[in-house]
């Protein structure tokens, strides 16, 4: 088992050191020519989760919808298996320069190049850094829905957006876990001056 984690680990730290090109037949989304595997998706989402729920600060926890979104496009890009992506093509959507921002973030650390005042790099080992991440990939559960209606009164249409960024427990009945965790939703109604108002309740 130990060595099994190092395996990974050390496939992990060439990925995001961009050290050497790895190859892998199930791939389908590559950044630099570079394969983005399932592992490679399990650290990226547990980067997210992690400094979007334990910042110093709020800023980025108002971005976890963001990142739910970010995750769920990145996701449906590697399931995708008939096609080869690459993740530089689509810099001009938010959700993939979100997953470049990541990368670049997670390579910096790994690299300890990273500058935050409140978390030194030099302070990081890179192998506990990315099994933390990968271990809370494996169990980050995210979920996106929109729906729209007219408000029969004034005929505006309403978007009401369900979202959840959470993590599966280690151990418990997965169903007790979904009845009981908490959801997010945001309203955005448009108007004729495409101004829009948004709630974020918890």
């Amino acid at each position: 088992m130990c060595m099994k984690l190092n395996k990974i680990l050390f496939f992990s730290l060439l990925f995001f050191s961009l050290l050497i090109i790895t190859s892998s037949a199930k791939a389908k989304v590559v950044r630099n020519n570079v394969p983005i595997t399932d592992k490679h998706f399990d650290v990226i989402k547990g980067f997210l989760y992690d400094v979007s729920h334990n910042p110093p600060n709020t800023e980025l926890q108002r971005l976890q919808p963001q990142y739910v979104k970010a995750i769920i496009w990145l996701e449906n890009k590697i399931k995708d298996r008939t096609i080869t992506y690459k993740l530089e093509d689509f810099l001009d959507l938010q959700e993939a320069k979100d997953i470049e921002e990541a990368i670049d973030t997670i390579s910096d650390i790994v690299d300890g190049r990273y500058n935050d005042s409140n978390k030194p790099a030099q302070n990081v080992v890179p192998e506990a850094f990315l099994e933390r991440c990968q271990s809370l990939g494996t169990r980050v559960y995210t979920y996106w829905n929109e729906s729209k209606s007219i408000d029969p009164t004034t005929r505006v249409e309403k978007i009401e957006i369900n979202w959840k960024f959470d993590l599966t427990p280690l151990k418990s009945n997965l169903l007790y876990w979904y009845n009981n965790e908490h959801s997010n939703s945001i309203m955005e109604v448009n108007t004729d001056g495409y101004n829009n108002s948004a709630a974020n309740q918890q």
